[in-house]
């Protein structure tokens, strides 16, 4: 049997075909971005066209397969459905390609998209050969998983939703105050940018000048042409304005590395770096014994100014983050933008007693 992973993301949807024993990727099999995706069945026809090319049909296959998806989100697991995701904004309701698949004769597991990501790394990536690990993801929003002893636990998880500076006045996507997520997250790197230049009535910035080198694609063009362009950021206010409204993280942080003095932009790191630390010390609080932490997605391509000084500051003063007496886990960052696929394939193979871990 051949495995496919799917991994419904939070911009794309990709497939790959993955070599069980390695977790090695062989074959990219589809890459779709999900505000392109028009409906269910657009979705489902694009998916199973590339499916088809490598395995034909259930009925005249060219070969077997299993095909593990995770999503994030909501996810039923039993009917093959994904009941709730914010990523397939075209899309009203439950997300059904999965069953349709299966509705189709292909075998295909469903899970949790953190739950896929922890299997990846335990099986595949830097937790393997651990028995107690923790994945954190902190990309746009922010949630955790372990794997402990010899599987997933199975309690429902939220942790970027646990209280973290209540009445501070900072609202999580979910409408509650005070949550763990916006102080960490990229979502909340840029909602505090954006209040923060609101505030000063919304003046010619770094991070302004980030977005207009980012959305006019002058990452590396020529200084008259970078400057042309941040000329009428200066001079024209309503450019101002949309430009504002497409802060990133990413901006945030490149505005840090040209002027790190410079607010919001220096204080918004202090308050994410403090976070980050705490995120730590409630992973290793809660979960106890662990034997890594893995942090993981979009935040963590700045770590050498988020993470690598988050986790300096935990590591210098346990006692002042939790009890002395619990046991501090090596604490690493991936790279691996494939583990919830490779991750989902573990799934599969659980679910169907495939013994692919060889």
């Amino acid at each position: 049997m051949r495995y496919i992973g799917i991994d419904c993301g939070a911009t794309n949807t990709r497939g790959i075909l993955i070599d069980s024993g390695t977790g090695e990727v062989t074959q990219r099999l589809f890459d779709i971005k999900n505000d392109e995706i028009k409906d269910n069945q657009d979705l489902y026809h694009r998916i199973s066209s590339a499916i088809f090319s490598l395995a034909g049909s259930p009925s005249n296959p060219k070969e077997v397969v299993g095909v593990g998806i995770c999503a994030a989100g909501l996810v039923d697991e039993a009917s093959l459905d994904i009941v709730f995701s914010p990523n397939f904004k075209n899309i009203r309701g439950r997300i059904t390609f999965p069953s349709l698949l299966s509705n189709k004769g292909y075998l295909v597991s469903l899970t949790n998209d953190m739950r896929g990501a922890t299997y990846g790394e335990v099986f595949f990536g830097k937790g393997k050969g651990k028995k107690n690990v923790a994945v954190e993801t902190c990309s746009s929003g922010n949630n955790y998983s372990v794997f402990a002893e010899d599987g997933l636990i199975k309690r429902i998880i939220e942790g970027g939703h646990q209280s973290y500076k209540p009445r501070s006045g900072v609202f999580c996507g979910c409408g509650g105050e005070g949550h763990l997520e916006p102080f960490i997250s990229g979502n909340g790197a840029a909602a505090m940018a954006q209040d923060a230049l609101r505030k000063i009535g919304l003046p010619y910035h770094t991070i302004l000048e980030e977005v207009v080198i980012d959305k006019n694609g002058l990452r590396n063009a020529h200084p008259i042409l970078v400057n042309e362009a941040l000329e009428r950021l200066k001079r024209d206010p309503i450019y101002r304005k949309e430009m504002f409204e497409k802060i990133t993280a990413k901006h945030v942080y490149r505005a840090f590395r040209r002027n790190p003095k410079q607010n919001p932009q220096a204080r918004i790191r202090d308050i994410q770096m403090d976070a980050i630390a705490f995120s730590i010390s409630q992973l290793v609080s809660n979960q106890s014994p662990l034997e890594m932490i893995i942090y993981m997605g979009s935040q963590t391509k700045d770590r050498d100014i988020l993470f690598k000084p988050a986790i300096e500051r935990y590591k210098s003063s346990v006692v002042d983050y939790h009890h002395p007496n619990l046991p501090s886990p090596e604490i690493v960052c991936s790279d691996d933008t494939d583990t919830g696929a490779k991750g989902a394939i573990v799934d599969f193979a659980k679910k169907y007693n495939q013994h692919i871990f060889d």
